[in-house]
């Protein structure tokens, strides 16, 4: 409800009482449910200690799913080049070095997907995947003779694609969980729009995920995916309405993420600790 949100907000750092009106008018919650932070109560006289209560356990997240972030489609510049005839990390090398930007994507036969988006030769973000799952490993970077054999898809994207969809992979999410009933995806726009925010909205359902990159507070790619489906050859638009699509069953949660631009990553550093 109004008061949970709330909270969270202000957990997040958010005291401004308008900012918060805009926030909650965008679910689509009363603003007179937002109040100034009450001034704290005198402690109460010590009581009794009452009987335990049981306490049911948080809803666990969706089945077999963490925040799965999918990749924008785009034509590729190099697609599905064996690491069986390419060295991955003298690519990556020569990719920093033209000033790429994009995603890189390396796809193994077990379902694999290790993922690096690149903002004028400087790595921004990276992630990997397991059968539609975000999993908390250390890149694989293989070459000839050595490692599982991947296929290399180098994607070249637009510079706001790519800092959006970092701030997805790598910003702490400003409000996270949120229950597709509360959200009115219009007006939660509006306020990023008003916010000229570069941002990112990801929709979590356990059939799939959209997502929104927004840079100064507009739209700049909007995708839905099945999940652990990839990227295609076609460039997204800005159309969400897939995204609502999925808002729509009522049966996913929502995450917004918010700038600034994340700092470059040492690939060097990456590259000695890959697998």
């Amino acid at each position: 409800g109004a008061t949970e949100l709330i909270e969270r907000l202000r957990a997040a750092g958010m005291d401004d009482v308008a900012a918060i009106h805009d926030i909650l008018s965008s679910l689509g919650h009363e603003p007179e449910a937002v109040a100034a932070a009450p001034e704290p109560e005198p402690e109460p006289e010590p009581v009794a200690a009452p009987p335990p209560v049981f306490v049911p356990p948080a809803r666990p997240p969706l089945p077999g799913r963490g925040r799965w972030v999918p990749l924008p489609a785009g034509m590729p510049r190099l697609a599905r080049l064996s690491s069986a005839f390419a060295d991955t990390p003298r690519m990556l090398r020569l990719l920093a070095a033209d000033h790429y930007t994009g995603v890189v994507e390396l796809t193994g036969r077990d379902g694999r997907r290790d993922v690096l988006a690149f903002l004028d030769g400087g790595l921004l973000a990276t992630s990997v995947e397991e059968e539609g799952s975000p999993v908390d490993k250390a890149l694989r970077l293989p070459g000839p003779e050595r490692g599982p054999v991947v296929e290399i898809t180098v994607r070249p994207h637009a510079a706001p694609i790519v800092v959006a969809l970092a701030i997805a992979l790598r910003s702490p999410a400003l409000l996270t969980g949120l229950h597709a009933s509360f959200v009115r995806l219009p007006g939660l726009l509006e306020v990023l729009a008003r916010d000229r925010a570069d941002a990112a909205c990801v929709v979590s359902t356990p059939v799939g995920s959209g997502v929104i990159l927004l840079a100064s507070g507009t739209p700049v790619a909007a995708y839905a995916r099945r999940l652990g489906e990839g990227p295609g050859e076609v460039a997204e638009t800005t159309d969400t309405s897939a995204v609502a699509d999925l808002l729509a069953s009522g049966e996913g949660e929502v995450d917004v993420h918010r700038g600034p631009t994340p700092a470059a990553m040492d690939l060097e550093a990456l590259i000695t600790a890959a697998s």
